[in-house]
């Protein structure tokens, strides 16, 4: 349906809420008409007036769960969508819903129960054995996911999101040849995909190919789940060019694990003529300033330094591809 359709449709039933004040089916369309639209702001009180209504709403509680879901409060939607599923017992859909929100919790088994059951109701559902599958990869039973992938694959042999599964599953243990195939087929069926890109970056660097995979790598900012968030700064984008003394910010991104192996290449920074100023977790202060005397570290979440001392700015993960190439004998951190 087009956009104007979807307004159209919105607007149909803000009209018939005139009529009909507080009826639940009005009130769960008119939340799902402006989810489509993207106009959240007023979706999660729509859906809880109409549960508000009718308490059981199978149609309210799997929306209202499934739109908490995609917020990223799983832990919200978790008690909407066990409401769901012991009212309507045998509906799969209602399975598969719970199913999504346990894996998002890290309930992983609690996931594959409700997958399984929900296929004894819809056999051969693909959205469901989807779910089936990167459950059964995260809580560590690789074997039996890549075993799923590549028997649905038979069958959906074009199904990018597929690949991309199978290929997760294969880098999970360790066979990065193959995963790198089936992530290649990924992003040809799907040039756009931004996940498949980002992980065939992540399984290049991890077979040795840096330069290649650094281009994967900045997709991590487009990926459903991206591991930060992007930040916004006045001063430009660092490409990596000569600084001669200009001052440059460089900010934190992903675990502090994650950060401690990014500053290894503070040196290499430094090094192109920058006064280097990083914000980083405020627990890795001492050790940082200790290690790197010659660089002006500040927490993350403290106040931000002068605009006056900053030229350029750039997050730690992207040092990687703005130093490249480096330095004779240099490994550059994975």
């Amino acid at each position: 349906m087009a956009t104007g359709s979807l307004e159209d449709a919105a607007e149909h039933f803000e009209r018939a809420l005139e009529i009909m004040p507080g009826d639940a089916n009005t009130l769960n369309a008119l939340a799902t008409s402006l989810i489509a639209i993207g106009r959240p702001e007023r979706v999660e009180e729509l859906f809880r007036q109409a549960l508000a209504r009718v308490p059981r709403h199978a149609y309210a509680l799997g929306n209202l769960a499934n739109f908490l879901l995609g917020e990223g409060r799983a832990g919200k939607a978790e008690g909407l969508a066990l409401k769901l599923v012991k009212s309507q017992p045998g509906d799969g859909g209602a399975h598969a819903c719970l199913a999504r929100i346990e894996q998002a919790l890290g309930k992983y088994d609690q996931a594959i129960d409700h997958c399984r059951q929900a296929l004894e109701m819809n056999p051969g559902d693909l959205e469901t054995l989807t779910i089936l599958g990167s459950s059964l990869t995260d809580a560590g039973r690789t074997q039996e996911s890549a075993g799923l992938y590549a028997d649905l694959i038979k069958t959906h042999p074009d199904h990018a999101e597929l690949r991309l599964n199978l290929g997760l599953a294969l880098k999970a243990e360790g066979d990065y040849p193959a995963a790198l195939e089936h992530l290649e087929q990924a992003v040809n069926l799907d040039p756009g995909h931004s996940n498949a890109k980002y992980m065939r970056g992540l399984t290049r660097m991890s077979m040795g190919g840096i330069k290649d995979g650094l281009e994967d790598y900045d997709n991590r900012w487009r990926i459903s789940e991206p591991p930060t968030l992007w930040r916004e700064f006045p001063q430009a984008l660092w490409d990596g060019s000569d600084l001669a003394g200009e001052g440059l910010l460089i900010w934190p991104e992903q675990s502090v694990g994650d950060q401690i192996i990014f500053c290894s290449l503070l040196p290499l920074a430094a090094k192109r003529g920058a006064a280097c100023t990083v914000l980083c977790d405020a627990r890795l202060l001492g050790l940082l300033s200790r290690s790197f005397s010659h660089i002006t570290f500040l927490a993350e979440d403290g106040p931000p330094p002068p605009a006056t001392d900053i030229d350029r700015q750039i997050p730690m993960g992207s040092l990687m591809k703005a130093l490249a190439p480096w330095p004779a004998g240099y490994e550059a951190p994975q």
